[in-house]
Order: C-alpha cells, then sequence, then structure tokens
C-alpha cells in the first residue's frame, strides 16, 4: 500500500463463534412451580408453570466478514459486513388449551436463519481551521428465515393471535384475514376465505400467513451531519427503518364501524358506507357490527425522524477567561421535530412496547394499542467549566 496515496488503511477480518442465549426466560422456567393463595380462608397450594424439562437457551453459530477502511487522509472512514446467524433450539411462547390453567410454555421450537449486511460510512467533506463539515450514516440489511420446527409441527402460533412461525417464513409473519372491502350495493364487510373466494361471514380460520410481512424492518439505521464554523455549531441526527408492519389496534378502535360509538372516533370514521354505489369505504356504520382483526389493520411502518438537532455556540476563550471561565457554550436542542411517514401509519410509527401494551412484551413492534407517543422536546442550556 505504500504507493497508493489515497488508501489510507484497508482492514479486512473475519470470524466465527458460538454463543448460547437465554433472553426470554427467567429463573426455573424448565421447573414445575407452585405458589400460594387462599380460598374460602383456606390457606392454598397451585401450580403457577407448567415444566418443561427440555428447556435448553437458544445456540447460535455467526460468521460474518467485513472490510474496514480509510480513504484521503482519513477524510473518509467506514467498514462493511455480511454476516450469516443460524440460530437452533429457537425460544418461542407456544400457546396451549386453557383448560390446564395456563395459556402459554415457553418451548424449543426450531431453527432460523438470519443473514444481512452492516454498512457505514463517515465523510469529512471540509476540514478547514475555520469550518469543518461532516456526514455520517450506517445502514443494516436483515434477511431471516424459519428454516425448521422440531416434532414434525407445520406451523406455530403466536400467543397475541397475530402471526405464526413456519419454514420458509420471516418468523413472527403476521397470520390474519385477509379484508376484501364493501359491497358496494348493502354495505356490508367483506372476506378472503382460505381459496381466495370473497365472503361476508368472517371466521379466524381462514387466516392465512402473509408472506413478506412482519414487524423485522427490512432495512434500518441512521444518518446525520454535523456543521462548525468559528465555535458555532449544528448538528442533526436522523433515524429510519423501511419495511417493517405492524398491527395497529388504534386504528381498528379509533375509525369503527359503529361498535366502537362509545369511544371518541378518528375523523376518518365518517368515511363509511351511506348509499349503493359507494366505494372505497368503510362498511355500513351499525351499533351491532363487530370489528375482527383482519389487514386492514396491518401497515406499513416505514418512516424516517429527525431524532434530533442541536444548534450551539462555544465562546472564544480569550473572552471566558477574563472571568476565570475555562469553557462557556450555550445550546438549544430539538428532538423528534419531524417525521416523514410515507405509509401514512395511524399514529406514531416508531412502535416499540409501550406503556400500557404488556401483551406485546413477547413479540416488540408487532402491535400497538395507545402506546405513549414520542413526544416533541425542546431544551436549552448552558455548560460551563
Amino acid at each position: 500500500m505504500k504507493n497508493i496515496d489515497w488508501l489510507s488503511v484497508l482492514k479486512l477480518r473475519a470470524s466465527i463463534g458460538t454463543a448460547g442465549n437465554f433472553s426470554g426466560l427467567t429463573n426455573y422456567q424448565s421447573l414445575a412451580l407452585f405458589g400460594f393463595g387462599k380460598y374460602n380462608n383456606q390457606l392454598t397450594s397451585l401450580p403457577v408453570q407448567i415444566p418443561n424439562p427440555d428447556l435448553t437457551w437458544e445456540k447460535k453459530l455467526k460468521r460474518d466478514i467485513g472490510v474496514d477502511f480509510e480513504l484521503f487522509k482519513g477524510r473518509v472512514s467506514g467498514s462493511l459486513e455480511y454476516y450469516n446467524e443460524n440460530t437452533s433450539s429457537l425460544l418461542f411462547n407456544v400457546p396451549v388449551s386453557q383448560t390446564t390453567g395456563f395459556t402459554s410454555v415457553i418451548k424449543n421450537v426450531g431453527a432460523l436463519n438470519n443473514k444481512g449486511i452492516d454498512a457505514s460510512i463517515n465523510v469529512d467533506v471540509i476540514k478547514a481551521h475555520d469550518i469543518t463539515w461532516s456526514v455520517y450514516g450506517n445502514i443494516n440489511y436483515d434477511q431471516n428465515k424459519v428454516t425448521e420446527l422440531y416434532g414434525g409441527a407445520d406451523e406455530v402460533d403466536d400467543l397475541n393471535g397475530l402471526g405464526a412461525v413456519k419454514p420458509g417464513y420471516a418468523i413472527n409473519t403476521f397470520k390474519l384475514v385477509r379484508y376484501a372491502g364493501v359491497n358496494p350495493q348493502t354495505g356490508a364487510a367483506q372476506y378472503y376465505d382460505k381459496n381466495g373466494a370473497i365472503t361476508e361471514n368472517y371466521s379466524s380460520g381462514d387466516a392465512v400467513l402473509l408472506k413478506g410481512k412482519s414487524p423485522n424492518p427490512k432495512f434500518f439505521g441512521g444518518f446525520g451531519t454535523k456543521v462548525s464554523y468559528k465555535g458555532i455549531e449544528l448538528s442533526g441526527d436522523f433515524a429510519y427503518t423501511i419495511g417493517n408492519y405492524v398491527f395497529n389496534y388504534n386504528k381498528e378502535i379509533l375509525v369503527g364501524w359503529g361498535d366502537q360509538v362509545y369511544i371518541n372516533q378518528a375523523v376518518d370514521a365518517l368515511n363509511y358506507w351511506k348509499k349503493p354505489g359507494d366505494v372505497n369505504v368503510l362498511p355500513k356504520a351499525s351499533p351491532d357490527n363487530t370489528t375482527y382483526d383482519t389487514d386492514l389493520y396491518l401497515q406499513n411502518a416505514s418512516y424516517i425522524r429527525l431524532k434530533n438537532v442541536t444548534l450551539s455556540y462555544t465562546l472564544p476563550k480569550e473572552i471566558t477567561r477574563r472571568f476565570k471561565i475555562e469553557s462557556l457554550r450555550v445550546f438549544g436542542t430539538a428532538e423528534n421535530v419531524l417525521t416523514i411517514n410515507p405509509k401514512h401509519f395511524f399514529g406514531d410509527p416508531e412502535v416499540g412496547t409501550g406503556s400500557a401494551e404488556s401483551f406485546t412484551t413477547t413479540i416488540p413492534g408487532q402491535a400497538t394499542l395507545f402506546g405513549y407517543p414520542n413526544t416533541r422536546q425542546f431544551t436549552f442550556g448552558a455548560t460551563i467549566t
């Protein structure tokens, strides 16, 4: 590399390793546990956990190969990495008959493959005495697929009744009845059965796996920039996800067809069937209606969000030292000031596990049910040394 002036650093690397993962497991989860209670003023002892003596940690085998580089004397730097990870003894909460007194038991259900690309870059566009400007970004492309289910099972439904695990599909792929629109003559809701025929009779047995639709984003990452001139500094950081789907209970409840009349509705709920020939509308509104879980409420939650923008000024030292101050920096910061939501997600598209969404803790990002949205915040302050 001695004669390659534009290339400062080039590092090739590769690794392979195994690890165990116990995320989702609690202490003694393989054992039958008993608790104490009271019935008719008598002390009782009752089972509080189903035993699973075969329970183990997940086992992961990860391989990756990558390159780190610096160009033009460090003005451009970054990395590019490809990874391939096999998971066996996949942990999953499996529903059980409630006649057992329980709703689920955690088991090792199968095997999963994750592969993808991680990339990052940083560019010093301007690097002078009084002014600097840098831009940076990172992206992750991830593709996962269930490769095996143990015990000859074809698929395993999740606890929330929204998705399933099946070989050949991404983990937690949504499994829902497909909404077919509105009968333009009667205003009745229509659905697709398992065979694709249109029916006005809803049946949860017509739910099918929706290939390519899961809570897992296809791309995610962030990017930003920073400009500095004679003590004035402006920086902004963006975050994004692309291709993840979320079941939106907010929309199901607030854009109802009449069965949610006791709850204040969104303006969108006014767009319902009123006369024969109406199309692209909600079904005919009636308090006797029942709103079912269908893919009508499954939404693409892709977004780009300006997470943070900061403007600051650091006073020159020749001024601050007159007052025995080593440094003085004043700043203003704004958070969550702009969100680009190209798929028109109903509510905040940045979905994790909300404060009142305990049912989603097993699969973060799968659904949203009145989780507190990200707040827009403004902060002003000073740092004095």
